[in-house]
């Protein structure tokens, strides 16, 4: 592969999230060479919390588990993802007032190394006894959160509550997709990431539930930025009738209460298999 002569480290949009992106992007021959300086490798860096890993860190170990590997099926199913967002969710219930300064974003967010580790019977045990995994909230300053915001263009004044929905809901796309980076609309960090392509493609490989697709396209979906300006001049009942489609999500309280019912619908569609293993089916709604 030759590179341009005009591809160098400082050009105008290299900027920290750039740099994040050319972090952690597979290796490709020359190009982290010139976009990166030594010391951008550690500064981009998640920190290093005892016993735990941050979110990309977890898809990172996740990718090396072999098919043969009992945890495979575990970690590859779309329970893993629903416990990990909710078990966010806690962590930023426990924040209380310091919520207001959250900076979202998978390497700002540590969970227990046992996310990766566990096996079925570990997971189900925890399900059964409502427990979820401790996470911790680092932030790392030098991270741009942009991404994880709800895209400015669109409205500059969205409730925090929304932003901090739409940010969880980046997360759980990656999560499920197993992608530490997204790709973006119209190549520009402030248009936001091109989610609806990522999610379809899962879709079309049969790689998730119709209700967690919903899930992700009420975070994400500008009608969520529609329906909560209508709430201002329309009638309630008529926005409940936007709702009909996806679920209502406009904090991360709703978003919790919608990921239990998937967890549970999840749970109840399991399916056994040999050596004490199980595997999760994917439920696609017909109507």
């Amino acid at each position: 592969m030759i590179l341009p002569d005009t591809l160098q480290y400082d050009v105008y949009w290299n900027n920290d999230l750039m740099k994040y992106t050319f972090v952690n992007l597979p290796l490709v021959h020359g190009l982290q060479e010139r976009m990166l300086k030594d010391t951008d490798n550690e500064k981009y860096a998640p920190a290093t919390v005892r016993d735990h890993i941050s979110l990309t860190q977890w898809i990172d170990s996740v990718l090396t588990i072999k098919q043969e590997d009992a945890r495979y099926e575990l970690v590859h199913s779309e329970i893993m993802p629903i416990m990990i967002i909710l078990s966010i969710i806690k962590t930023m219930d426990d924040m209380g007032e310091n919520i207001e300064g959250i900076r979202i974003h998978p390497d700002n967010f540590f969970i227990e190394n046992r996310a990766i580790n566990n096996n079925w019977n570990d997971c189900l045990t925890m399900i059964e006894k409502d427990e979820l995994f401790d996470v911790k909230y680092e932030p790392n300053i030098n991270l741009d959160c942009l991404p994880y915001d709800y895209p400015k263009f669109l409205n500059n004044e969205i409730p925090a509550n929304l932003s901090r929905s739409y940010g969880l809901g980046i997360i759980f796309l990656q999560l499920l997709s197993k992608r530490k980076i997204l790709p973006w609309s119209l190549n520009s960090e402030e248009v936001g990431f091109e989610w609806q392509f990522v999610l379809h493609r899962l879709q079309g490989n049969g790689k998730i539930s119709s209700l967690n697709y919903r899930i992700i396209s009420s975070c994400l979906s500008p009608r969520q930025r529609e329906n909560n300006l209508l709430r201002y001049v329309l009638d309630d009942e008529y926005v409940k009738e936007a709702f009909r489609d996806n679920p209502e999500i406009q904090n991360w309280h709703q978003l919790r209460e919608q990921l239990n019912k998937s967890l549970k619908l999840m749970r109840d569609n399991l399916i056994s298999v040999a050596n004490e293993a199980h595997r999760q089916l994917i439920i696609i709604d017909l109507d």
